[in-house]
């Protein structure tokens, strides 16, 4: 009886198949751009259109909010892993493959509200502009594909 076989029979393990595979769909390039990368958002991820009489709620920003941290915090972890060894590079992989959407879900949402008519203020507008001028600054923030950081 082999390893995978003793290894299938455990009743707290799941199935464990010799076609499975630890290559992630991110691939990695050694190619550095200046432009950012969007990743293409599945249909859940989208922002939903606005009717014409949408507001920006307080739940939408502290969602929005939510996002960057998470986005940071994936950020933190990937640079924490920079020197890790190559057997567990595929964990860094799906990493950086979750903050590049992360990234692109953030952007979406920021030039979706990126309109006067749907703040109660353009005191908040004007915010949200320098938020996006943050965002879209190449200085600090790091597009992953193609970019690990070893």
């Amino acid at each position: 009886m082999g390893f995978k076989d003793r290894l299938n029979k455990l009743p707290f393990r799941k199935s464990f198949s010799s076609s499975t595979s630890f290559s992630s769909t991110f691939s990695p390039t050694n190619s550095t751009s200046s432009t950012p990368l969007q990743m293409p958002l599945a249909p859940g991820d989208q922002p939903p259109s606005s009717p014409p009489d949408y507001k920006v709620s307080p739940l939408e920003i502290r969602e929005l909010n939510e996002l960057i941290r998470k986005r940071y915090a994936l950020d933190v972890e990937i640079y924490n892993r920079k020197n890790c060894m190559t057997h567990n590079r595929p964990i860094v992989y799906d990493r950086m493959k979750r903050a590049d959407v992360v990234y692109s879900k953030i952007m979406a949402t920021v030039r979706l509200w990126d309109r006067e008519e749907v703040w109660e203020s353009s005191d908040d507008w004007d915010r949200l502009k320098a938020i996006r001028q943050r965002l879209e600054n190449e200085e600090g923030r790091r597009t992953w594909e193609g970019n690990p950081p070893w």
